[in-house]
Protein backbone atom coordinates (compact mmCIF):
# COMPACT_ATOMS: atom_id res chain seq x y z
CA UNK A 1 0.00 0.00 0.00
CA UNK A 2 1.53 3.47 -0.80
CA UNK A 3 1.30 6.47 0.65
CA UNK A 4 0.97 10.37 -0.06
CA UNK A 5 1.40 13.03 1.82
CA UNK A 6 0.67 16.66 1.41
CA UNK A 7 3.72 19.04 2.34
CA UNK A 8 1.47 20.48 5.17
CA UNK A 9 1.34 17.09 7.21
CA UNK A 10 3.82 18.55 9.83
CA UNK A 11 1.17 19.61 12.65
CA UNK A 12 3.30 22.56 14.48
CA UNK A 13 4.67 24.08 11.29
CA UNK A 14 1.57 23.55 8.89
CA UNK A 15 -0.92 26.44 9.72
CA UNK A 16 2.45 28.75 8.84
CA UNK A 17 2.39 27.25 4.75
CA UNK A 18 -1.30 28.42 3.97
CA UNK A 19 -0.34 32.08 5.63
CA UNK A 20 1.50 35.09 4.76
CA UNK A 21 5.35 34.67 5.99
CA UNK A 22 5.94 37.86 5.21
CA UNK A 23 3.41 39.24 7.11
CA UNK A 24 4.31 37.45 9.80
CA UNK A 25 8.15 38.00 9.50
CA UNK A 26 7.45 41.45 9.58
CA UNK A 27 5.57 41.40 12.69
CA UNK A 28 8.24 39.63 14.11
CA UNK A 29 10.63 41.93 12.85
CA UNK A 30 8.77 45.07 14.27
CA UNK A 31 8.64 43.29 17.74
CA UNK A 32 5.24 41.59 17.65
CA UNK A 33 5.64 39.04 20.45
CA UNK A 34 2.53 36.80 19.51
CA UNK A 35 4.38 36.19 15.73
CA UNK A 36 7.46 35.33 17.26
CA UNK A 37 5.70 32.69 19.38
CA UNK A 38 4.03 31.34 16.08
CA UNK A 39 7.76 31.32 14.74
CA UNK A 40 9.01 29.47 17.53
CA UNK A 41 5.84 27.14 18.59
CA UNK A 42 6.16 26.11 15.04
CA UNK A 43 9.19 25.07 14.41
CA UNK A 44 10.81 24.06 17.67
CA UNK A 45 10.76 20.47 17.40
CA UNK A 46 12.99 20.48 14.52
CA UNK A 47 15.19 23.20 15.34
CA UNK A 48 15.59 20.76 18.76
CA UNK A 49 16.04 17.59 16.66
CA UNK A 50 18.46 19.07 14.10
CA UNK A 51 20.72 19.65 16.93
CA UNK A 52 20.30 16.78 18.46
CA UNK A 53 21.27 14.49 15.56
CA UNK A 54 24.51 16.36 15.89
CA UNK A 55 25.76 16.47 19.24
CA UNK A 56 23.34 13.56 20.61
CA UNK A 57 22.66 14.98 23.87
CA UNK A 58 19.26 16.25 24.79
CA UNK A 59 20.09 18.90 27.40
CA UNK A 60 22.71 20.28 25.15
CA UNK A 61 20.73 20.37 22.22
CA UNK A 62 17.84 22.34 24.26
CA UNK A 63 20.46 25.27 25.13
CA UNK A 64 21.96 25.30 20.73
CA UNK A 65 18.05 24.95 19.97
CA UNK A 66 17.33 28.58 22.15
CA UNK A 67 20.98 30.01 20.97
CA UNK A 68 19.98 28.79 17.16
CA UNK A 69 16.22 30.96 17.92
CA UNK A 70 18.06 33.82 19.22
CA UNK A 71 20.77 34.17 16.58
CA UNK A 72 17.55 34.03 14.02
CA UNK A 73 15.84 36.78 15.67
CA UNK A 74 18.43 39.11 15.84
CA UNK A 75 19.32 37.99 12.02
CA UNK A 76 16.03 38.35 10.21
CA UNK A 77 16.43 41.24 9.06
CA UNK A 78 19.07 39.26 6.56
CA UNK A 79 16.06 36.89 5.26
CA UNK A 80 15.52 37.95 2.12
CA UNK A 81 12.71 35.61 0.75
CA UNK A 82 10.42 35.05 3.69
CA UNK A 83 9.21 32.02 2.13
CA UNK A 84 12.35 30.40 3.20
CA UNK A 85 12.39 31.21 6.18
CA UNK A 86 12.11 26.99 6.95
CA UNK A 87 15.71 26.20 5.42
CA UNK A 88 17.52 29.29 6.24
CA UNK A 89 16.56 28.47 9.74
CA UNK A 90 17.41 24.54 10.02
CA UNK A 91 20.95 25.80 8.45
CA UNK A 92 21.32 28.30 11.29
CA UNK A 93 20.66 25.22 13.56
CA UNK A 94 22.69 23.02 12.40
CA UNK A 95 25.63 25.54 12.27
CA UNK A 96 25.52 25.91 15.43
CA UNK A 97 25.21 22.55 16.76
CA UNK A 98 28.31 21.80 14.17
CA UNK A 99 30.52 24.74 15.61
CA UNK A 100 29.72 23.51 19.40
CA UNK A 101 30.82 20.00 18.69
CA UNK A 102 33.54 21.37 16.82
CA UNK A 103 34.41 23.37 19.97
CA UNK A 104 33.56 20.94 22.77
CA UNK A 105 34.57 17.42 21.11
CA UNK A 106 31.59 16.38 23.27
CA UNK A 107 30.80 12.50 23.58
CA UNK A 108 27.23 10.73 23.43
CA UNK A 109 26.63 9.65 26.44
CA UNK A 110 23.33 7.47 27.09
CA UNK A 111 22.24 6.70 30.82
CA UNK A 112 22.80 3.22 31.60
CA UNK A 113 19.46 2.68 32.76
CA UNK A 114 18.31 3.33 30.05
CA UNK A 115 20.49 1.16 27.83
CA UNK A 116 18.45 -2.05 26.60
CA UNK A 117 19.82 -5.77 28.63
CA UNK A 118 21.99 -6.37 25.36
CA UNK A 119 24.23 -3.10 25.48
CA UNK A 120 25.27 -4.18 28.99
CA UNK A 121 27.14 -7.28 27.77
CA UNK A 122 31.10 -7.38 26.95
CA UNK A 123 31.67 -6.09 23.62
CA UNK A 124 32.58 -8.16 20.61
CA UNK A 125 35.30 -7.53 18.19
CA UNK A 126 33.77 -6.13 14.78
CA UNK A 127 34.74 -6.19 11.68
CA UNK A 128 32.43 -2.90 10.75
CA UNK A 129 33.50 0.54 11.04
CA UNK A 130 32.32 1.89 14.53
CA UNK A 131 30.55 5.64 14.28
CA UNK A 132 33.55 7.65 15.47
CA UNK A 133 35.29 6.08 12.57
CA UNK A 134 32.47 6.93 10.20
CA UNK A 135 31.70 10.98 11.44
CA UNK A 136 35.84 10.80 11.18
CA UNK A 137 34.99 9.84 7.45
CA UNK A 138 32.26 12.42 6.73
CA UNK A 139 34.66 15.46 7.99
CA UNK A 140 37.22 14.25 5.88
CA UNK A 141 35.47 14.75 2.28
CA UNK A 142 36.12 17.50 0.83
CA UNK A 143 34.55 20.87 2.12
CA UNK A 144 31.80 21.22 -0.78
CA UNK A 145 30.81 17.56 -0.30
CA UNK A 146 30.77 17.31 3.42
CA UNK A 147 28.67 20.42 3.89
CA UNK A 148 25.88 18.65 1.71
CA UNK A 149 26.00 15.06 2.77
CA UNK A 150 25.27 16.63 6.21
CA UNK A 151 22.80 18.80 4.97
CA UNK A 152 21.00 16.11 2.93
CA UNK A 153 21.76 12.88 5.31
CA UNK A 154 21.79 14.62 9.14
CA UNK A 155 19.44 17.57 8.54
CA UNK A 156 16.99 15.62 6.19
CA UNK A 157 16.83 18.44 3.96
CA UNK A 158 15.77 18.40 0.25
CA UNK A 159 18.85 19.03 -2.93
CA UNK A 160 16.18 22.39 -3.69
CA UNK A 161 16.85 23.56 0.13
CA UNK A 162 20.10 22.52 0.00
CA UNK A 163 21.02 24.60 -3.46
CA UNK A 164 19.33 27.89 -2.01
CA UNK A 165 21.35 27.43 1.32
CA UNK A 166 24.66 27.02 -0.43
CA UNK A 167 24.01 28.87 -4.00
CA UNK A 168 23.68 26.21 -5.95
CA UNK A 169 21.62 24.24 -8.54
CA UNK A 170 19.44 21.23 -6.85
CA UNK A 171 20.49 18.98 -9.67
CA UNK A 172 24.71 20.04 -8.50
CA UNK A 173 23.61 19.18 -4.84
CA UNK A 174 22.47 15.66 -5.66
CA UNK A 175 25.78 15.45 -7.96
CA UNK A 176 28.23 16.09 -5.10
CA UNK A 177 25.88 14.19 -2.62
CA UNK A 178 26.78 11.12 -4.92
CA UNK A 179 29.91 12.03 -5.02
CA UNK A 180 30.44 12.09 -1.09
CA UNK A 181 28.85 8.39 -0.84
CA UNK A 182 31.29 6.77 -3.46
CA UNK A 183 34.27 8.50 -1.11
CA UNK A 184 32.86 7.45 1.80
CA UNK A 185 32.51 3.57 0.43
CA UNK A 186 35.96 3.47 -1.14
CA UNK A 187 37.25 5.15 2.08
CA UNK A 188 35.26 2.16 4.38
CA UNK A 189 35.79 -0.42 1.46
CA UNK A 190 38.71 -2.13 3.78
CA UNK A 191 35.97 -3.34 6.60
CA UNK A 192 34.75 -5.46 2.87
CA UNK A 193 38.43 -6.33 2.74
CA UNK A 194 38.39 -7.60 6.12
CA UNK A 195 35.33 -10.00 5.69
CA UNK A 196 36.97 -11.82 2.45
CA UNK A 197 40.16 -12.30 4.27
CA UNK A 198 38.67 -14.39 6.55
CA UNK A 199 37.24 -15.90 3.97
CA UNK A 200 40.38 -16.51 1.74
CA UNK A 201 42.23 -17.63 4.96
CA UNK A 202 41.78 -20.72 5.02
CA UNK A 203 42.88 -21.63 1.38
CA UNK A 204 46.14 -19.41 2.01
CA UNK A 205 46.46 -21.83 5.20
CA UNK A 206 45.78 -24.79 2.96
CA UNK A 207 48.57 -24.01 0.32
CA UNK A 208 51.25 -22.95 3.26
CA UNK A 209 51.03 -27.11 4.68
CA UNK A 210 50.26 -28.74 1.28
CA UNK A 211 52.90 -31.69 1.90
CA UNK A 212 55.94 -32.01 -0.85
CA UNK A 213 55.40 -35.84 -2.11
CA UNK A 214 59.11 -36.99 -2.53
CA UNK A 215 61.06 -40.14 -2.21
CA UNK A 216 63.96 -39.91 0.23
CA UNK A 217 67.15 -41.27 0.02
CA UNK A 218 68.68 -42.22 3.82
CA UNK A 219 72.23 -41.78 4.73
CA UNK A 220 74.09 -45.26 4.12
CA UNK A 221 74.49 -46.89 7.89
CA UNK A 222 77.54 -49.07 8.85
CA UNK A 223 75.14 -51.02 11.14
CA UNK A 224 72.37 -54.12 9.97
CA UNK A 225 69.88 -52.47 11.77
CA UNK A 226 66.94 -51.06 10.10
CA UNK A 227 66.40 -47.15 10.17
CA UNK A 228 62.90 -46.01 10.44
CA UNK A 229 61.73 -42.55 8.55
CA UNK A 230 58.48 -40.32 9.86
CA UNK A 231 57.17 -43.93 10.85
CA UNK A 232 57.10 -45.96 7.59
CA UNK A 233 58.95 -49.46 7.72
CA UNK A 234 62.41 -48.89 6.00
CA UNK A 235 64.85 -52.10 5.09
CA UNK A 236 68.70 -50.69 5.84
CA UNK A 237 71.14 -50.28 3.07
CA UNK A 238 73.79 -52.88 2.61
CA UNK A 239 77.69 -52.09 2.89
CA UNK A 240 78.86 -51.74 -0.59
CA UNK A 241 79.92 -55.48 -0.70
CA UNK A 242 76.36 -56.37 -0.08
CA UNK A 243 74.61 -53.75 -2.60
CA UNK A 244 77.51 -55.42 -5.48
CA UNK A 245 76.39 -59.19 -4.35
CA UNK A 246 72.46 -58.21 -4.48
CA UNK A 247 72.38 -57.12 -7.92
CA UNK A 248 74.34 -60.16 -9.04
CA UNK A 249 72.00 -62.61 -7.51
CA UNK A 250 70.38 -65.23 -8.94
CA UNK A 251 67.53 -66.94 -7.59
CA UNK A 252 67.99 -71.14 -8.23
CA UNK A 253 64.42 -72.57 -10.50
CA UNK A 254 64.32 -76.10 -9.99
CA UNK A 255 63.56 -77.74 -13.18
CA UNK A 256 60.23 -79.76 -12.44
CA UNK A 257 59.01 -76.37 -11.28
CA UNK A 258 59.57 -73.83 -14.06
CA UNK A 259 56.43 -73.21 -15.72
CA UNK A 260 55.90 -70.73 -18.73
CA UNK A 261 55.06 -66.91 -17.20
CA UNK A 262 55.19 -67.89 -13.53
CA UNK A 263 56.40 -65.43 -10.97
CA UNK A 264 57.92 -67.29 -7.52
CA UNK A 265 56.08 -65.36 -4.81
CA UNK A 266 57.42 -66.98 -1.74
CA UNK A 267 60.53 -69.65 -2.04
CA UNK A 268 60.01 -70.65 1.41
CA UNK A 269 56.30 -72.35 0.03
CA UNK A 270 58.70 -74.72 -2.50
CA UNK A 271 59.68 -78.04 -0.97
CA UNK A 272 63.83 -78.05 -0.92
CA UNK A 273 65.43 -80.14 -3.85
CA UNK A 274 69.32 -81.25 -3.82
CA UNK A 275 71.29 -79.38 -6.19
CA UNK A 276 72.73 -82.57 -7.23
CA UNK A 277 69.48 -84.22 -8.49
CA UNK A 278 68.09 -81.62 -11.09
CA UNK A 279 69.88 -79.07 -13.64
CA UNK A 280 69.23 -75.12 -12.41
CA UNK A 281 68.08 -71.93 -14.43
CA UNK A 282 69.20 -68.58 -13.78
CA UNK A 283 66.57 -66.28 -13.37
CA UNK A 284 67.67 -61.92 -12.68
CA UNK A 285 65.33 -60.62 -9.41
CA UNK A 286 63.62 -58.29 -11.40
CA UNK A 287 62.36 -60.64 -13.72
CA UNK A 288 61.69 -63.27 -11.32
CA UNK A 289 59.19 -60.65 -9.29
CA UNK A 290 57.45 -59.33 -11.77
CA UNK A 291 54.12 -58.60 -10.32
CA UNK A 292 55.37 -57.28 -6.68
CA UNK A 293 55.23 -53.35 -7.01
CA UNK A 294 54.98 -51.35 -4.39
CA UNK A 295 53.21 -47.87 -4.06
CA UNK A 296 54.62 -45.14 -6.73
CA UNK A 297 55.46 -48.44 -9.02
CA UNK A 298 58.84 -49.04 -6.78
CA UNK A 299 59.57 -52.82 -7.53
CA UNK A 300 59.65 -55.33 -4.59
CA UNK A 301 63.59 -56.37 -5.86
CA UNK A 302 64.69 -52.74 -4.75
CA UNK A 303 63.52 -52.56 -1.34
CA UNK A 304 66.31 -52.78 0.70
CA UNK A 305 68.29 -50.09 -1.63
CA UNK A 306 67.76 -47.49 0.47
CA UNK A 307 64.25 -47.04 -0.73
CA UNK A 308 61.50 -45.20 1.48
CA UNK A 309 58.02 -47.03 1.33
CA UNK A 310 55.36 -43.91 2.14
CA UNK A 311 51.18 -44.90 2.58
CA UNK A 312 49.37 -43.65 -0.59
CA UNK A 313 47.36 -40.46 0.25
CA UNK A 314 44.16 -40.30 -0.14
CA UNK A 315 42.69 -39.96 -3.50
CA UNK A 316 40.36 -36.72 -3.73
CA UNK A 317 40.76 -32.85 -3.59
CA UNK A 318 39.77 -31.43 -0.64
CA UNK A 319 39.20 -27.29 -1.84
CA UNK A 320 36.92 -26.06 -4.90
CA UNK A 321 36.23 -22.02 -5.79
CA UNK A 322 32.65 -21.40 -7.66
CA UNK A 323 32.01 -18.53 -10.12
CA UNK A 324 28.59 -19.30 -10.80
CA UNK A 325 25.29 -17.24 -12.02
CA UNK A 326 21.53 -17.92 -10.51
CA UNK A 327 19.08 -17.68 -13.05
CA UNK A 328 15.14 -18.60 -12.40
CA UNK A 329 12.66 -20.22 -15.03
CA UNK A 330 10.04 -18.71 -13.42
CA UNK A 331 8.06 -15.51 -15.68
CA UNK A 332 8.51 -12.19 -14.43
CA UNK A 333 5.70 -11.12 -12.30
CA UNK A 334 2.47 -8.72 -13.35
CA UNK A 335 -0.51 -8.04 -11.28
CA UNK A 336 -3.15 -5.49 -10.95
CA UNK A 337 -4.53 -4.67 -7.28
CA UNK A 338 -6.68 -1.86 -5.65
CA UNK A 339 -4.75 1.11 -4.60
CA UNK A 340 -5.53 3.08 -1.44
CA UNK A 341 -4.24 6.22 -1.04
CA UNK A 342 -3.24 7.34 2.97
CA UNK A 343 -3.51 11.16 3.13
CA UNK A 344 -4.05 13.00 6.52
CA UNK A 345 -7.27 14.41 7.86
CA UNK A 346 -7.57 17.13 8.37
CA UNK A 347 -11.42 17.92 9.16
CA UNK A 348 -10.41 15.40 12.21
CA UNK A 349 -9.54 17.09 15.84
CA UNK A 350 -5.67 16.32 16.38
CA UNK A 351 -4.86 15.01 19.63
CA UNK A 352 -1.15 16.59 21.15
CA UNK A 353 1.49 13.52 21.48
CA UNK A 354 -0.42 11.40 19.09
CA UNK A 355 0.01 10.88 15.17
CA UNK A 356 -2.41 12.93 12.87
CA UNK A 357 -5.47 11.52 12.39
CA UNK A 358 -5.33 10.00 8.70
CA UNK A 359 -7.97 8.59 5.98
CA UNK A 360 -7.79 5.75 3.55
CA UNK A 361 -8.89 6.83 0.08
CA UNK A 362 -9.72 3.78 -2.80
CA UNK A 363 -11.44 5.90 -5.71
CA UNK A 364 -10.43 8.89 -7.55
CA UNK A 365 -13.52 10.95 -6.61
CA UNK A 366 -12.79 10.68 -3.17
CA UNK A 367 -9.51 11.81 -3.81
CA UNK A 368 -10.89 15.09 -6.01
CA UNK A 369 -12.98 16.06 -2.84
CA UNK A 370 -10.24 15.71 -0.29
CA UNK A 371 -8.02 17.92 -2.39
CA UNK A 372 -10.83 20.53 -2.62
CA UNK A 373 -11.41 20.55 0.58
CA UNK A 374 -7.41 21.17 1.81
CA UNK A 375 -8.31 23.62 -1.41
CA UNK A 376 -10.48 25.76 1.10
CA UNK A 377 -9.04 24.92 4.41
CA UNK A 378 -5.35 26.14 3.20
CA UNK A 379 -5.59 28.08 -0.05
CA UNK A 380 -3.68 27.37 -2.87
CA UNK A 381 -2.81 23.72 -3.59
CA UNK A 382 1.37 22.87 -3.96
CA UNK A 383 2.60 21.61 -7.24
CA UNK A 384 2.47 18.39 -6.31
CA UNK A 385 -0.98 18.12 -4.97
CA UNK A 386 -2.15 20.17 -8.64
CA UNK A 387 -0.43 17.78 -10.59
CA UNK A 388 -2.25 15.09 -8.75
CA UNK A 389 -5.40 16.39 -8.62
CA UNK A 390 -5.20 16.70 -12.91
CA UNK A 391 -4.07 12.41 -12.88
CA UNK A 392 -7.12 12.28 -10.73
CA UNK A 393 -9.42 14.19 -12.56
CA UNK A 394 -8.00 12.22 -16.00
CA UNK A 395 -8.59 8.88 -14.03
CA UNK A 396 -12.07 9.16 -12.65
CA UNK A 397 -14.38 8.01 -15.27
CA UNK A 398 -11.68 4.80 -15.99
CA UNK A 399 -12.15 1.95 -13.54
CA UNK A 400 -15.61 2.90 -11.99
CA UNK A 401 -13.35 5.56 -10.35
CA UNK A 402 -11.41 2.82 -8.44
CA UNK A 403 -7.49 3.52 -7.95
CA UNK A 404 -5.58 0.72 -9.19
CA UNK A 405 -1.60 0.10 -9.40
CA UNK A 406 -0.05 -2.19 -11.89
CA UNK A 407 3.27 -4.17 -10.68
CA UNK A 408 6.01 -5.26 -12.65
CA UNK A 409 8.84 -7.23 -10.91
CA UNK A 410 11.94 -8.29 -13.06
CA UNK A 411 13.72 -11.37 -12.12
CA UNK A 412 16.40 -11.44 -9.60
CA UNK A 413 19.86 -11.08 -10.97
CA UNK A 414 22.55 -13.14 -8.50
CA UNK A 415 26.05 -13.39 -9.01
CA UNK A 416 28.09 -15.61 -6.23
CA UNK A 417 31.31 -16.49 -5.65
CA UNK A 418 31.80 -19.43 -2.76
CA UNK A 419 34.60 -21.58 -1.42
CA UNK A 420 33.76 -25.42 -0.70
CA UNK A 421 36.00 -27.68 1.43
CA UNK A 422 35.88 -31.15 1.45
CA UNK A 423 35.75 -32.75 4.65
CA UNK A 424 35.98 -36.70 3.30
CA UNK A 425 34.50 -38.34 0.30
CA UNK A 426 30.90 -37.58 0.77
CA UNK A 427 31.01 -34.18 3.08
CA UNK A 428 31.61 -30.99 1.93
CA UNK A 429 31.20 -27.15 3.73
CA UNK A 430 30.55 -23.99 1.17
CA UNK A 431 30.33 -20.46 2.07
CA UNK A 432 31.29 -17.22 -0.04
CA UNK A 433 29.22 -13.65 -1.28
CA UNK A 434 26.60 -13.39 -3.71
CA UNK A 435 24.95 -10.24 -5.41
CA UNK A 436 21.73 -10.12 -5.77
CA UNK A 437 19.54 -6.63 -7.44
CA UNK A 438 15.48 -6.43 -7.48
CA UNK A 439 13.79 -4.49 -10.04
CA UNK A 440 10.45 -3.49 -9.53
CA UNK A 441 8.03 -0.83 -11.48
CA UNK A 442 4.60 0.57 -10.31
CA UNK A 443 2.13 2.31 -12.36
CA UNK A 444 -0.55 4.36 -10.73
CA UNK A 445 -3.37 5.69 -13.24
CA UNK A 446 -3.32 4.94 -16.96
CA UNK A 447 -2.91 6.17 -19.51
CA UNK A 448 -0.73 10.31 -20.26
CA UNK A 449 -1.71 11.28 -16.75
CA UNK A 450 0.09 8.92 -14.14
CA UNK A 451 2.25 8.17 -11.21
CA UNK A 452 5.42 5.61 -12.02
CA UNK A 453 7.71 4.06 -9.50
CA UNK A 454 11.18 2.74 -10.40
CA UNK A 455 11.72 0.61 -7.11
CA UNK A 456 15.46 -0.90 -6.50
CA UNK A 457 16.74 -2.98 -3.70
CA UNK A 458 20.55 -4.11 -3.98
CA UNK A 459 21.46 -7.03 -1.55
CA UNK A 460 25.09 -8.52 -0.45
CA UNK A 461 24.59 -12.13 0.97
CA UNK A 462 26.51 -14.61 2.52
CA UNK A 463 25.22 -17.87 2.19
CA UNK A 464 26.11 -21.28 4.38
CA UNK A 465 25.21 -24.50 3.23
CA UNK A 466 26.32 -28.37 3.90
CA UNK A 467 27.25 -30.69 0.39
CA UNK A 468 26.88 -34.52 0.06
CA UNK A 469 28.55 -36.34 -2.84
CA UNK A 470 25.55 -38.87 -3.92
CA UNK A 471 27.88 -40.41 -6.92
CA UNK A 472 31.40 -39.54 -8.57
CA UNK A 473 33.00 -40.99 -11.69
CA UNK A 474 35.50 -40.22 -14.23
CA UNK A 475 34.10 -37.33 -15.63
CA UNK A 476 30.75 -36.67 -13.69
CA UNK A 477 29.70 -36.37 -10.37
CA UNK A 478 26.10 -36.28 -8.62
CA UNK A 479 25.73 -34.74 -5.16
CA UNK A 480 23.09 -32.12 -3.18
CA UNK A 481 23.41 -29.59 -0.74
CA UNK A 482 21.27 -27.64 1.61
CA UNK A 483 21.57 -24.25 3.57
CA UNK A 484 20.49 -20.68 4.50
CA UNK A 485 21.22 -17.01 3.59
CA UNK A 486 21.89 -14.27 4.97
CA UNK A 487 21.78 -11.04 3.04
CA UNK A 488 22.44 -7.68 3.57
CA UNK A 489 20.79 -4.68 1.93
CA UNK A 490 23.42 -2.13 0.34
CA UNK A 491 21.30 0.04 -1.66
CA UNK A 492 17.60 1.09 -1.62
CA UNK A 493 15.77 3.43 -3.43
CA UNK A 494 12.30 4.32 -4.94
CA UNK A 495 11.69 6.98 -7.51
CA UNK A 496 8.57 8.42 -8.63
CA UNK A 497 7.88 10.51 -11.44
CA UNK A 498 4.37 12.43 -11.42
CA UNK A 499 3.75 12.55 -15.19
CA UNK A 500 1.49 14.93 -17.25
CA UNK A 501 0.58 14.06 -21.38
CA UNK A 502 3.73 11.66 -21.03
CA UNK A 503 5.66 14.35 -19.53
CA UNK A 504 6.99 14.31 -16.32
CA UNK A 505 6.56 16.93 -14.47
CA UNK A 506 7.74 16.12 -10.90
CA UNK A 507 10.26 13.54 -9.34
CA UNK A 508 10.63 12.22 -6.14
CA UNK A 509 13.37 10.00 -5.19
CA UNK A 510 14.09 8.70 -1.32
CA UNK A 511 15.71 5.80 0.38
CA UNK A 512 14.11 2.25 1.53
CA UNK A 513 14.93 1.38 5.02
CA UNK A 514 14.93 -2.40 4.06
CA UNK A 515 15.91 -4.98 6.48
CA UNK A 516 18.15 -7.99 6.43
CA UNK A 517 16.87 -11.07 4.55
CA UNK A 518 17.28 -14.56 5.51
CA UNK A 519 16.13 -17.28 3.63
CA UNK A 520 16.49 -21.06 3.02
CA UNK A 521 16.74 -23.74 0.38
CA UNK A 522 17.83 -27.48 -0.95
CA UNK A 523 19.60 -28.07 -4.45
CA UNK A 524 20.56 -31.08 -6.18
CA UNK A 525 23.68 -30.53 -8.46
CA UNK A 526 25.40 -32.27 -11.62
CA UNK A 527 28.99 -31.70 -12.50
CA UNK A 528 31.21 -32.30 -15.60
CA UNK A 529 34.91 -32.18 -15.46
CA UNK A 530 36.63 -30.78 -18.09
CA UNK A 531 39.76 -31.07 -16.78
CA UNK A 532 41.13 -32.63 -13.77
CA UNK A 533 40.71 -29.24 -11.36
CA UNK A 534 38.31 -27.47 -14.07
CA UNK A 535 34.50 -28.28 -14.30
CA UNK A 536 31.33 -27.43 -14.92
CA UNK A 537 28.24 -27.57 -12.57
CA UNK A 538 24.36 -26.42 -12.40
CA UNK A 539 22.79 -27.02 -9.30
CA UNK A 540 19.19 -26.61 -9.62
CA UNK A 541 16.95 -26.44 -6.48
CA UNK A 542 14.29 -24.40 -4.18
CA UNK A 543 14.75 -21.17 -2.75
CA UNK A 544 12.25 -19.98 0.46
CA UNK A 545 12.61 -16.42 1.46
CA UNK A 546 11.95 -15.62 4.52
CA UNK A 547 8.99 -13.15 5.06
CA UNK A 548 11.34 -9.68 6.75
CA UNK A 549 7.41 -7.87 7.66
CA UNK A 550 8.53 -4.39 6.06
CA UNK A 551 6.02 -4.50 3.77
CA UNK A 552 7.90 -3.70 0.35
CA UNK A 553 6.75 -5.45 -2.50
CA UNK A 554 9.29 -7.61 -4.33
CA UNK A 555 9.39 -10.40 -6.24
CA UNK A 556 10.15 -12.62 -3.50
CA UNK A 557 7.03 -11.00 -1.68
CA UNK A 558 5.24 -12.11 -4.98
CA UNK A 559 7.46 -15.56 -5.12
CA UNK A 560 8.52 -16.60 -1.45
CA UNK A 561 9.05 -20.35 -3.03
CA UNK A 562 10.82 -19.65 -6.27
CA UNK A 563 12.99 -22.41 -8.43
CA UNK A 564 16.43 -21.55 -8.90
CA UNK A 565 19.38 -22.49 -11.08
CA UNK A 566 23.10 -21.94 -10.34
CA UNK A 567 25.55 -22.50 -13.35
CA UNK A 568 28.98 -21.63 -13.72
CA UNK A 569 32.66 -23.11 -13.18
CA UNK A 570 34.39 -24.27 -10.37
CA UNK A 571 38.26 -24.72 -9.75
CA UNK A 572 39.40 -28.05 -7.85
CA UNK A 573 42.51 -28.37 -6.06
Amino acid sequence: MQSFHPIWHHNNKGQLYWMDMERVIGAALAGDQQAIAKLYNAYSHKVLGICYNVVGNRAVAEELSHDAFVLAFSKLDHLRNPERFDAWLSSIAANVALRYKQRHHTLVTVPVDDMPDESRIEDEPSDMPTMAEIMAAVNALPNGYGKVFKMAVMQDMSHKEIGEILGIAAHSSSSQLARAKKMLQHSLAKYWAIILLALLTPLALLLLRQPKRIVEQPKTAETNEPAVTEGNPQVTEPDKQQRKESRNMAITVPEKYKQPNVSITDTAQHEEVPRQMVDTTTVPVENALPHLKLNGGIHFANVGQGTTIRPKRDDFKRWSADLAYTGQPSPESDRIIPQNFIVTDYTAPSVPGEPDPTLSIDNWTDYINYLNECSEIFGELPEKELIMRKIALSNEPLNNGQIVRKTHHSLPLTFSLSLRYQANKRIGLESGLQYTRLNSLFQTGEGANRIDEKQRIDYLGVPLKVSYRIWSGKHVGIYTSAGVTLEIPVQSTVTTDYILNNQPQLRDSHHLDVPLQWSTGIGIGIQYNITPTISIFAEPGMQYYIPDGSGFETYRTQHPFTITIPAGLRFTW
